[in-house]
């Protein structure tokens, strides 16, 4: 087995194993559309990487197979930064992606037709699937005056790295010049090589590291606040009233606790409703 052949299956076995955890995600983290559409990403590799070999070994230098296989690998990246803005409660900017990833295509078709040689041609997807995961991910999470949540820095810093893998990538195809390069060749293989699996193994698991601390974060508050009001319940108020009263002491500080009450609210009940003092509330 040559060792392109190997790379393609190693890439091939990981994004399969990802696809399966993702849908598993689906089931069970609690947010569906976000693991389903990465679902979608990590299963277009799959196609990408089931593709990639044919073209590479069969129809390699025909503009129409790379344009197809150029298709699965611009889709990867746009899924996963639709992902992450809708968990972001952005809007996904499908006609957006979809115009870069249009205008990337006619690119890579254009120069793959006229330049069949250019490394230039090959290096158009990493470019673009570094730009889109850039876009995407730090457009969801790094807005100004957010705070990061839990998991959330795991996955940026992923995104910058699978990005400077894309990056290191497009440059060195870049460099080909027409008549080949075995020293580049080989500097590429290293960087897809050591480089992509590693970072798809971490996107992914810190995906689902994110999605399980959004549902303890959600079970956190259903089990803290009253679900009609959003305010602390009881349980939240005994565990803060402690916290504060051992402050109070340790520091030698006073401590005072206000009760608010709404007088005659039996009758807003009465009058208008249940449903109308639970508007009140």
């Amino acid at each position: 087995m040559s060792v392109d052949l190997f790379i393609f299956a190693v890439l091939l076995l990981i994004n399969a194993l990802m696809t399966i955890a993702m849908l598993l995600a689906a089931r069970t983290l609690g947010q569906p559309r976000m693991a389903k559409m990465l679902a979608a990403a990590f299963g277009c590799n799959v196609l990408l990487y089931i593709a990639d070999p044919i073209y590479y070994f069969y129809f390699r230098g025909n503009p129409w197979a790379n344009l197809l296989v150029s298709v699965f690998a611009t889709t990867t990246p746009v899924l996963a930064a639709m992902a992450y803005r809708m968990r972001s409660g952005l809007p996904d900017k499908t006609g957006y992606f979809l115009a870069t990833q249009a205008a990337a295509l006619l690119a890579i078709f254009l120069v793959s037709s006229g330049y069949p040689d250019r490394g230039i041609a090959g290096a158009i997807v990493p470019f673009y699937a570094a730009a889109v995961l850039l876009f995407g991910v730090t457009s969801a999470l790094l807005r100004p005056g957010r705070q990061l949540l839990l998991g959330e820095r795991p996955i940026i810093f992923t995104c910058i790295g699978m990005a400077a893998v894309e990056i290191a990538g497009g440059l060195t195809l870049a460099l080909i010049p027409p008549q080949g390069s075995e020293l580049l060749d080989q500097t590429y293989t290293i960087i897809v090589f050591l480089g992509l699996p590693a970072m798809t193994v971490a996107a992914g698991l810190f995906s689902l590291y994110l999605m399980g601390g959004d549902l303890a974060e959600r079970l956190r508050l259903a089990a803290d606040t009253d679900s009609l009001t959003g305010a602390p319940n009881r349980r939240a108020i005994e565990a803060s009233g402690t916290r504060l009263m051992q402050e109070a002491n340790a520091f030698g500080r006073p401590l005072t606790v206000a009760i608010c009450d709404v007088d005659h609210f039996k009758d807003i009940n009465d009058l208008y409703g249940h449903s109308h003092g639970d508007a009140v509330l």
